[in-house]
């Protein structure tokens, strides 16, 4: 079992955690921009953003990585965002997450294999 869960944008590699959160820069479909903070353990899906926001039921949002601005949407699961987690200096773990406010729902795959967190929901 994976005891500390560091996340890293699959662009740049950098670290997005930062404390105990991990952090994103986002966009509504109003074109309004926010930072979120995600708890970093799975099936967790407490979040602050900073400003406040109430988002709609439903609502698509759009992530960024924080260090270099490219859009985290996966492009293999457009309904969600894609990070890295990374295990050891050699070992990467895809981590896809719902970017539709309300659907908890976190794929955590290596290779051909895909663990399940939260609502059901293809992707």
């Amino acid at each position: 079992m994976i005891n500390e869960y560091n996340y890293h944008c699959f662009h740049c590699k950098n670290q997005l955690n930062k404390d105990q959160e991990v952090e994103f820069l986002i966009e509504r479909n109003t074109k309004e921009k926010a930072r979120i903070f995600l708890s970093p353990t799975p099936k967790s899906y407490n979040y602050r953003t900073e400003p406040a926001i109430k988002f709609e039921k439903d609502e698509i949002v759009d992530f960024f990585c924080v260090q270099c601005n490219k859009s985290l949407v996966s492009e293999e699961y457009p309904k969600f965002i894609k990070i890295h987690l990374k295990v050891t200096e050699n070992v990467l773990i895809d981590v896809f997450f719902s970017r539709i406010h309300g659907v908890q729902k976190t794929y955590v795959g290596l290779e051909d294999f895909k663990e399940t967190y939260g609502d059901e929901m293809d992707l």
